[in-house]
């Protein structure tokens, strides 16, 4: 989640995963997380297959 939107309330965003209980990890970013902080974005991509035990 992009904890520096200003295109999307993060406080908005929060509350709309609140909903369905999803693990959420917030990045200090703009909108475009993935061109703002592309390492960052990769590494929550590697822990997240490498939580699956593959």
């Amino acid at each position: 989640m992009a904890a520096s939107d200003r295109t999307v309330n993060p406080d908005v965003e929060r509350y709309g995963y609140e909903g369905v209980g999803p693990t959420t990890v917030e990045a200090g970013s703009s909108h475009l997380v993935m061109l703002a902080r592309p390492k960052t974005v990769v590494q929550l991509i590697l822990d997240a297959v490498r939580s699956t035990g593959r």
